[in-house]
């Protein structure tokens, strides 16, 4: 069983226990509670691992609605409502409720209609703006460790790549978001994203000469395959397609792609391949909190909050990839086509790629920790020409 095997058969097993409670609640002193025993038996098999495992789980619950006090808390994203990514937001948000029988309340929010920038997401749960958040890394300056974290190249490429990942660097992220005075309470997972364009283009070589939305490491990853991009919120991308002032966007899927109204403009639309991607892999938001907001929580609660982020974690790579197939055929049927870069495009991305970890290696020694943990992750999870490329350049620079 090698390690993917492994991680998948433990994911099965935790969702599985994690579930069992989820269906009950979690007790709180604040609350009436019941003991109910539940049963289950799961069998996983990928490839040629499987494993079949019986719980028998006694659960203490609440039951009914809470007796003690209710919390009542803001959680902001960088989606806006009516995008289809913030309907995980909402499913982390109604399993709370349904966790801890109504008594933690999520009412979740956009960063503009709470007048956050998104430069300032750290900032915003400090002073309280928002008591919670899904914190976008790529957009924030404190630390370059922020932007190593989200939103860069690699070859990342479901949920279960992303899980792995985050449990092999979470120390990091853990301490680098205490020393900015929030708490990490756990992941969330986005899919690899598309890049589309207002033009045909066929290939890297075609793509030069065109402005392309870009945010995070992006930008540094396009400037080195002798690209142009510019920074711009979601917001104003589709003024920006009308107008011409972007050539190209990078935002999430066929699925933004198609509610947003991207579709109508920009119909040439590069899909991620496998082990490769483009500009993003898949990648993490991260569930955060206000230190005494957080701390005031009592233990079950708390747990609670983890166990549903977790749950969505999961939840949020099924439904993505439902909607990605779903708002794919609707775009198509609109007139857009779907396009895979060339293989000979690959070693370019790979090339570049690497260099963007090699030059962020060298910023600080927490950098170069994180950086140089991507050739075992890599190495594990199947991702060779990565890693053996990451470990030859950072050789060659001196870092290891």
């Amino acid at each position: 069983m090698n390690t993917r095997e492994k991680a998948l058969v433990a994911v099965a097993i935790i969702l599985l226990v994690i579930g069992i409670a989820a269906g009950y609640g979690i007790g709180s002193s604040a609350a009436p509670v019941k003991t109910v025993t539940e049963t289950a038996t799961v069998t996983t098999t990928v490839g040629k691992a499987a494993a079949t495992v019986t719980v028998t789980k006694t659960v203490t619950a609440a039951g009914g609605k809470p007796a003690g006090k209710t919390y009542k808390f803001k959680i902001f994203t960088v989606f806006g409502k009516g995008d289809p990514y913030f309907n995980d937001i909402k499913y982390f948000v109604s399993l709370v409720k349904n966790l801890t029988n109504g008594a933690v309340v999520f009412e979740p929010y956009s960063c503009p209609e709470l007048g956050i920038k998104l430069a300032e997401q750290l900032r915003a749960l400090k002073a309280g703006t928002s008591e919670f958040g899904l914190v976008s890394t790529a957009f924030l300056p404190e630390d370059p460790v922020f932007p190593l974290t989200s939103s860069k190249p690699g070859p990342l490429s479901d949920v279960y790549d992303l899980y792995y990942y985050i449990k092999e660097e979470e120390d990091i992220i853990v301490k680098t978001f205490n020393k900015f005075g929030v708490v990490y309470v756990g992941p969330m997972y986005y899919r690899p994203e598309t890049v589309a364009f207002r033009v045909p283009v066929h290939s890297i070589a075609d793509m030069k000469g065109k402005i392309i939305r870009s945010a995070g490491l992006a930008a540094t990853f396009y400037k080195l395959l002798g690209l142009e991009s510019v920074v711009m919120p979601g917001g104003e991308l589709y003024t920006a397609l009308q107008t011409g002032s972007v050539d190209a966007l990078e935002w999430t899927d066929w699925s933004s792609h198609y509610v947003n109204g991207f579709y109508e403009l920009a119909k040439y639309v590069f899909e991620p391949v496998r082990g490769v991607n483009f500009h993003s892999e898949a990648y993490p938001m991260y569930l955060c909190a206000n230190p005494d907001v957080w701390n005031s929580l009592p233990e079950d609660y708390k747990r609670a909050i983890r166990a549903a982020i977790y749950l969505t974690f999961f939840h949020a790579g099924y439904r993505q990839d439902k909607a990605y197939q779903y708002y794919k055929q609707k775009c198509i049927k609109a007139g857009n086509v779907a396009l895979k870069l060339p293989e000979e495009d690959f070693k370019k991305i790979i090339e570049a790629g690497v260099q963007v970890y090699i030059i962020m290696a060298k910023k600080s020694p927490t950098c170069l920790e994180y950086v140089k943990r991507h050739i075992h992750i890599w190495r594990d999870l199947g991702y060779v020409e990565w890693a053996n490329a990451l470990e030859q350049a950072m050789k060659k620079n001196g870092l290891i």
